[in-house]
Protein backbone atom coordinates (compact mmCIF):
# COMPACT_ATOMS: atom_id res chain seq x y z
CA UNK A 1 0.00 0.00 0.00
CA UNK A 2 0.97 3.43 -1.07
CA UNK A 3 2.84 6.07 1.52
CA UNK A 4 -0.22 8.44 0.66
CA UNK A 5 -3.39 5.77 1.15
CA UNK A 6 -1.60 4.73 4.45
CA UNK A 7 -1.76 8.26 5.59
CA UNK A 8 -5.82 8.31 4.31
CA UNK A 9 -6.11 5.46 6.48
CA UNK A 10 -4.41 7.01 9.74
CA UNK A 11 -7.00 10.37 8.76
CA UNK A 12 -9.87 7.37 8.91
CA UNK A 13 -10.87 7.71 5.57
CA UNK A 14 -13.25 4.36 4.64
CA UNK A 15 -11.00 2.46 2.12
CA UNK A 16 -11.93 1.77 -1.47
CA UNK A 17 -13.66 -1.78 -1.76
CA UNK A 18 -11.49 -4.02 -4.25
CA UNK A 19 -13.95 -5.56 -7.09
CA UNK A 20 -14.80 -9.35 -6.96
CA UNK A 21 -13.68 -11.33 -10.12
CA UNK A 22 -16.41 -14.12 -9.00
CA UNK A 23 -19.54 -11.36 -9.60
CA UNK A 24 -21.22 -11.28 -13.27
CA UNK A 25 -20.61 -7.28 -13.44
CA UNK A 26 -17.09 -6.23 -15.42
CA UNK A 27 -14.23 -5.02 -12.56
CA UNK A 28 -13.82 -1.58 -14.27
CA UNK A 29 -17.89 -1.52 -13.53
CA UNK A 30 -17.30 -2.50 -10.27
CA UNK A 31 -14.65 -0.11 -9.52
CA UNK A 32 -16.67 2.82 -10.66
CA UNK A 33 -18.91 2.47 -8.48
CA UNK A 34 -16.98 1.28 -5.32
CA UNK A 35 -15.50 4.75 -6.10
CA UNK A 36 -18.55 6.70 -5.89
CA UNK A 37 -19.17 5.19 -2.72
CA UNK A 38 -15.90 5.77 -1.24
CA UNK A 39 -16.65 9.51 -2.05
CA UNK A 40 -20.22 8.88 -0.59
CA UNK A 41 -18.76 7.10 2.86
CA UNK A 42 -16.16 9.78 3.20
CA UNK A 43 -18.61 12.63 2.76
CA UNK A 44 -15.27 14.03 0.36
CA UNK A 45 -15.90 17.46 -1.12
CA UNK A 46 -14.42 19.28 -4.06
CA UNK A 47 -11.37 19.53 -4.24
CA UNK A 48 -10.21 16.92 -2.20
CA UNK A 49 -7.89 14.64 -3.17
CA UNK A 50 -8.13 10.96 -4.93
CA UNK A 51 -5.90 8.33 -5.01
CA UNK A 52 -4.42 7.97 -8.59
CA UNK A 53 -4.68 5.32 -10.85
CA UNK A 54 -1.04 4.18 -10.11
CA UNK A 55 -2.27 3.98 -6.41
CA UNK A 56 -5.40 2.29 -7.27
CA UNK A 57 -3.60 -0.46 -9.53
CA UNK A 58 -1.28 -1.43 -6.44
CA UNK A 59 -3.50 -1.30 -3.50
CA UNK A 60 -6.19 -3.49 -5.04
CA UNK A 61 -3.80 -5.47 -8.03
CA UNK A 62 -6.02 -4.71 -10.99
CA UNK A 63 -4.75 -3.75 -14.44
CA UNK A 64 -4.43 -0.39 -15.25
CA UNK A 65 -6.83 -0.95 -18.38
CA UNK A 66 -9.34 -1.99 -15.70
CA UNK A 67 -8.68 1.33 -13.53
CA UNK A 68 -8.26 3.46 -16.96
CA UNK A 69 -11.97 2.83 -17.86
CA UNK A 70 -13.01 3.27 -14.39
CA UNK A 71 -11.57 6.57 -13.81
CA UNK A 72 -12.49 7.69 -17.41
CA UNK A 73 -15.99 6.69 -16.98
CA UNK A 74 -15.98 8.73 -13.36
CA UNK A 75 -14.46 11.60 -15.17
CA UNK A 76 -17.14 11.89 -17.77
CA UNK A 77 -19.66 12.22 -15.16
CA UNK A 78 -18.48 15.02 -13.71
CA UNK A 79 -17.79 13.40 -10.26
CA UNK A 80 -13.76 13.92 -10.76
CA UNK A 81 -11.15 15.44 -12.88
CA UNK A 82 -7.62 15.19 -13.40
CA UNK A 83 -4.80 17.66 -13.33
CA UNK A 84 -1.87 16.67 -15.16
CA UNK A 85 1.14 17.00 -12.80
CA UNK A 86 -0.98 17.34 -9.79
CA UNK A 87 -3.17 14.33 -9.19
CA UNK A 88 -7.15 13.45 -9.28
CA UNK A 89 -9.34 15.48 -7.11
CA UNK A 90 -13.07 15.07 -6.44
CA UNK A 91 -14.69 17.77 -9.12
CA UNK A 92 -16.67 20.93 -8.75
CA UNK A 93 -20.68 19.93 -8.94
CA UNK A 94 -21.91 20.33 -12.65
CA UNK A 95 -24.12 23.63 -13.32
CA UNK A 96 -26.98 22.40 -14.89
CA UNK A 97 -29.29 24.48 -17.47
CA UNK A 98 -33.22 22.91 -17.86
CA UNK A 99 -33.84 24.70 -21.21
CA UNK A 100 -37.83 25.52 -20.90
CA UNK A 101 -39.78 27.58 -23.37
CA UNK A 102 -38.72 31.34 -23.40
CA UNK A 103 -36.96 31.81 -20.22
CA UNK A 104 -33.62 33.52 -20.16
CA UNK A 105 -30.64 31.51 -18.53
CA UNK A 106 -30.74 33.55 -15.92
CA UNK A 107 -34.07 33.02 -15.09
CA UNK A 108 -33.66 29.42 -15.50
CA UNK A 109 -30.30 29.72 -12.80
CA UNK A 110 -32.48 31.62 -10.71
CA UNK A 111 -34.97 28.90 -10.18
CA UNK A 112 -32.88 26.76 -8.99
CA UNK A 113 -31.34 29.30 -6.46
CA UNK A 114 -28.57 30.75 -8.45
CA UNK A 115 -27.48 34.03 -9.12
CA UNK A 116 -25.61 34.40 -12.76
CA UNK A 117 -23.83 37.53 -13.55
CA UNK A 118 -22.78 39.21 -16.71
CA UNK A 119 -19.42 41.43 -17.46
CA UNK A 120 -19.91 42.75 -20.23
CA UNK A 121 -16.18 42.18 -22.64
CA UNK A 122 -17.35 44.13 -26.17
CA UNK A 123 -20.40 45.06 -28.30
CA UNK A 124 -20.20 46.76 -31.58
CA UNK A 125 -21.33 46.36 -35.61
CA UNK A 126 -19.04 43.76 -36.98
CA UNK A 127 -19.08 41.47 -40.03
CA UNK A 128 -19.36 37.63 -38.87
CA UNK A 129 -19.69 34.36 -40.67
CA UNK A 130 -22.70 33.42 -42.98
CA UNK A 131 -23.91 30.84 -40.40
CA UNK A 132 -24.95 33.93 -38.48
CA UNK A 133 -25.96 36.33 -41.34
CA UNK A 134 -28.55 33.30 -42.96
CA UNK A 135 -29.86 32.87 -39.32
CA UNK A 136 -31.17 36.38 -39.73
CA UNK A 137 -32.05 36.28 -42.83
CA UNK A 138 -29.82 38.89 -43.57
CA UNK A 139 -27.18 39.42 -46.41
CA UNK A 140 -23.77 37.86 -46.24
CA UNK A 141 -22.14 41.32 -46.14
CA UNK A 142 -24.09 42.71 -43.85
CA UNK A 143 -23.10 44.11 -40.35
CA UNK A 144 -24.79 42.58 -37.18
CA UNK A 145 -24.70 43.92 -33.67
CA UNK A 146 -22.34 41.59 -32.12
CA UNK A 147 -22.31 41.71 -27.68
CA UNK A 148 -19.89 39.63 -26.32
CA UNK A 149 -19.94 38.63 -22.28
CA UNK A 150 -18.59 36.56 -19.78
CA UNK A 151 -21.49 35.13 -17.75
CA UNK A 152 -20.25 34.11 -14.00
CA UNK A 153 -21.74 32.51 -10.48
CA UNK A 154 -20.00 34.46 -7.98
CA UNK A 155 -16.07 34.86 -8.59
CA UNK A 156 -16.27 31.54 -11.37
CA UNK A 157 -16.89 31.70 -15.06
CA UNK A 158 -19.74 30.16 -16.16
CA UNK A 159 -19.39 30.30 -19.71
CA UNK A 160 -18.88 33.09 -22.37
CA UNK A 161 -21.78 34.33 -24.73
CA UNK A 162 -21.91 35.80 -28.14
CA UNK A 163 -24.81 37.21 -29.57
CA UNK A 164 -25.56 38.68 -32.79
CA UNK A 165 -28.28 40.52 -33.19
CA UNK A 166 -30.08 42.90 -35.87
CA UNK A 167 -27.81 45.78 -36.42
CA UNK A 168 -30.57 48.22 -35.97
CA UNK A 169 -30.77 46.83 -32.51
CA UNK A 170 -27.07 48.69 -31.12
CA UNK A 171 -27.80 51.71 -29.19
CA UNK A 172 -31.16 50.62 -27.75
CA UNK A 173 -29.57 49.09 -24.49
CA UNK A 174 -26.95 51.05 -22.09
CA UNK A 175 -23.73 49.53 -21.39
CA UNK A 176 -25.33 49.08 -17.40
CA UNK A 177 -28.22 47.13 -18.71
CA UNK A 178 -25.62 45.03 -20.87
CA UNK A 179 -23.78 44.26 -17.43
CA UNK A 180 -27.10 43.82 -15.58
CA UNK A 181 -29.70 42.09 -17.38
CA UNK A 182 -30.20 38.92 -19.97
CA UNK A 183 -30.45 40.25 -23.56
CA UNK A 184 -33.52 38.03 -23.60
CA UNK A 185 -35.46 40.25 -20.56
CA UNK A 186 -33.98 43.31 -21.96
CA UNK A 187 -35.91 42.32 -25.50
CA UNK A 188 -38.65 41.42 -23.70
CA UNK A 189 -39.11 44.86 -22.48
CA UNK A 190 -40.56 45.84 -25.78
CA UNK A 191 -43.51 44.13 -27.52
CA UNK A 192 -41.55 43.97 -30.67
CA UNK A 193 -38.83 42.18 -30.04
CA UNK A 194 -40.20 40.04 -26.71
CA UNK A 195 -39.13 36.44 -27.58
CA UNK A 196 -41.58 33.84 -28.66
CA UNK A 197 -39.58 30.99 -30.18
CA UNK A 198 -36.37 29.57 -29.40
CA UNK A 199 -34.43 27.32 -31.64
CA UNK A 200 -31.51 25.45 -29.36
CA UNK A 201 -28.83 22.96 -30.62
CA UNK A 202 -25.76 21.85 -28.74
CA UNK A 203 -22.14 20.54 -29.83
CA UNK A 204 -19.14 20.01 -28.85
CA UNK A 205 -15.18 21.16 -29.29
CA UNK A 206 -12.05 21.92 -28.05
CA UNK A 207 -11.37 25.35 -26.82
CA UNK A 208 -9.67 27.67 -28.88
CA UNK A 209 -7.32 29.75 -27.59
CA UNK A 210 -10.25 32.72 -26.97
CA UNK A 211 -12.12 30.24 -24.96
CA UNK A 212 -8.89 28.89 -23.20
CA UNK A 213 -8.32 32.41 -22.09
CA UNK A 214 -11.62 33.89 -21.44
CA UNK A 215 -13.27 30.42 -19.62
CA UNK A 216 -9.68 29.91 -17.97
CA UNK A 217 -9.22 26.48 -18.39
CA UNK A 218 -6.41 24.00 -19.94
CA UNK A 219 -5.20 24.41 -22.97
CA UNK A 220 -7.33 21.89 -25.93
CA UNK A 221 -9.96 21.23 -23.30
CA UNK A 222 -13.16 20.06 -24.33
CA UNK A 223 -16.04 22.96 -24.48
CA UNK A 224 -19.89 22.91 -24.65
CA UNK A 225 -21.63 25.14 -27.53
CA UNK A 226 -25.24 25.67 -27.16
CA UNK A 227 -26.49 27.71 -30.09
CA UNK A 228 -29.49 29.79 -30.44
CA UNK A 229 -31.61 31.29 -33.00
CA UNK A 230 -34.13 33.89 -30.89
CA UNK A 231 -37.07 34.77 -32.74
CA UNK A 232 -40.02 37.27 -31.82
CA UNK A 233 -43.50 36.94 -31.78
CA UNK A 234 -44.00 37.38 -35.40
CA UNK A 235 -41.29 34.23 -35.90
CA UNK A 236 -38.63 36.93 -37.32
CA UNK A 237 -35.33 35.93 -36.38
CA UNK A 238 -33.62 38.91 -34.31
CA UNK A 239 -30.86 37.14 -32.24
CA UNK A 240 -28.11 34.22 -33.02
CA UNK A 241 -25.46 32.98 -31.24
CA UNK A 242 -24.00 30.84 -29.21
CA UNK A 243 -23.12 30.17 -25.62
CA UNK A 244 -19.40 28.77 -24.36
CA UNK A 245 -19.49 26.20 -21.51
CA UNK A 246 -16.24 24.00 -20.16
CA UNK A 247 -18.01 20.31 -21.11
CA UNK A 248 -16.91 19.05 -17.54
CA UNK A 249 -18.66 22.21 -15.75
CA UNK A 250 -22.40 21.79 -17.20
CA UNK A 251 -25.08 19.43 -18.26
CA UNK A 252 -27.68 20.60 -20.31
CA UNK A 253 -31.36 19.35 -20.24
CA UNK A 254 -33.92 19.45 -22.48
CA UNK A 255 -37.47 19.35 -21.57
CA UNK A 256 -40.31 18.02 -24.21
CA UNK A 257 -43.94 17.74 -23.64
CA UNK A 258 -46.08 15.96 -26.42
CA UNK A 259 -48.71 17.42 -27.08
CA UNK A 260 -52.08 15.26 -28.66
CA UNK A 261 -54.05 16.64 -31.12
CA UNK A 262 -57.73 15.60 -30.66
CA UNK A 263 -59.24 13.29 -33.65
Amino acid sequence: MTHSLKKKEKQGLIPIIAPVREKEAPLYAQLHENIKQYIQDNALKSGDRMPSEKELILQLGLSRMTVRLATQGLASEGLITRIRGKGTYVAEPKSKDHLRGTQSLEMRFNSQGTRITNLLLNHSLAYTASVYTNALNLPLSSQVYKVRRLKKIGDSVLGVETRLLMPEMKGIFTEDELNRESLVDLLGKNPKTRIGRISYWVSCSIAMELEVELLEISPESQILIQHGIFYNSQNRPIMTGRIVYPADKMEIHYEVNSQHEEE
